[in-house]
């Protein structure tokens, strides 16, 4: 129970008692709604109602899904209620082969759920006190608290609340109710407040020790019907603490968000400027060596075997070319000219190149570096525009 904690709610709302075990001792506390959202924090918090306020019952449907059971079950049990079933909200939940019932008004709920949501309590459930009861570890027996004016009985029958005048009415008729096996009435008592009462002779009593009302409860609050369905779900049930990160939180996931769009965005960049490197790769190799099969991947060695065939002396079309774009290519290294050359065209008996440099001076002396190393350069034009030349030039 560190985490845990029980409301006991008060109908007049004047004051509520609260109930948690800090890991070394009890805790109990009394006082306004927001009196105890401040001592309970962020303890996941069960609310108990009155069970004088409520209706407990069973029924037997033949459906299987508790939305749909809750829909049947106003029509099962109108003619046993003294209200009209559009004034009551009906909460079940399953119970072997068959569902319990807790029934009480739609304005009580209202008022209810409304208060707590204003505390900001962190509810995890709305339950009646009697259900809260331990439930007895045997069907036949039932779990009975003593209080000053009333007493609840919870076992796996079903709950009743009663008050002390009515009891002896309730205990005759529970044992009646009961199989025929049992020749008595088990009851496992709890004394909280009050007189102990002369009991029945059909009733065996197993008394049990005198414990403090709230701390009995807290042993069975994290069962029962819960009263919290259908349009009174509590759908912000956050404390403060988790209320004061959501902000952040979302922040944080509208930033990993966005994040994640620029790394698929700039992979998919990458993705197309690979394609057009490879595209590019391909044009080059083919223009040098027409018809020849082309590997991406060993571009590089196929470009250095052809270099190296040329050195050994060969004389084909395709060793031609690939020696004028040798003689090419170191000649612009010499002359610091690489970063100019902006298209390269190779046939048969020639290479056409274009090149954009910031003088003539300059496609001059380039001229005369590539007659220098054996070749035959012509410039075929060299137009000046914007403070640069840019001409075409051809090599044999």
């Amino acid at each position: 129970m560190a985490d845990k904690a029980i409301l006991q709610f008060d109908i007049s709302g004047r004051e509520h008692r609260w109930y948690f075990h800090d890991g070394e001792r009890a805790r109990v506390g009394r006082g306004s709604l927001a009196d105890a959202a401040q001592a309970l924090g962020s303890r996941r918090v069960v609310v108990l109602l009155p069970g004088n306020e409520c209706l407990h019952t069973r029924i037997a449907l033949p459906v299987k899904q508790l939305s749909k059971a809750r829909q049947a079950a106003p029509n099962v049990l109108e003619d046993n209620l003294s209200q009209d079933i559009d004034l009551l909200h009906f909460a079940l939940a399953k119970s072997g082969d068959s569902y319990e019932v807790v029934v009480c008004e739609r304005r009580l709920m209202d008022a209810v759920v409304a208060s707590l949501i204003e505390a900001n309590l962190p509810v995890d459930a709305l339950r009646t006190d009697v259900q809260a009861l331990p439930m007895p570890q045997e069907a036949a027996v039932w779990s009975v608290m003593l209080r000053e004016d009333d007493v609840c009985l919870h076992g796996a029958h079903g709950s009743v609340h009663c008050t002390r005048a009515e009891l002896p009415i309730f205990l005759q008729q529970l044992y009646r109710e009961q199989s025929d096996d049992e020749d008595k009435l088990h009851l496992s008592v709890f004394h909280a407040a009050g007189d102990v009462p002369d009991w029945p002779v059909f009733v065996e009593i197993d008394q049990q020790e005198t414990v403090e009302e709230l701390e009995l409860l807290s042993r069975g609050a994290a069962s029962g019907v819960n009263l919290l369905q259908g349009e009174f779900v509590i759908k912000s049930q956050s404390s403060g603490s988790l209320q004061r990160w959501q902000v952040p939180a979302v922040l944080a996931v509208v930033v990993l968000l966005v994040w994640l769009g620029s790394m698929f965005y700039q992979a998919y960049q990458y993705k197309q400027e690979n394609q057009r490197l490879r595209d590019d790769i391909i044009a080059m190799y083919q223009s040098v060596a027409p018809g020849a099969q082309v590997n991406v991947m060993t571009v590089k060695r196929q470009m250095q075997n052809r270099l190296d065939r040329l050195e050994q002396g060969g004389d084909s079309e395709t060793d031609a070319s690939l020696k004028r774009l040798n003689r090419l290519a170191s000649a612009l290294q010499d002359q610091d000219l690489t970063q100019g050359l902006s298209r390269v065209s190779l046939n048969r008996d020639a290479l056409d190149f274009e090149l954009v440099a910031e003088n003539l001076e300059s496609i001059e002396t380039l001229r005369q570096a590539l007659e220098q190393a054996g070749a035959q350069a012509d410039i075929l034009s060299a137009p000046s525009q914007d403070g640069e030349v840019r001409a075409e030039l051809r090599m044999k």
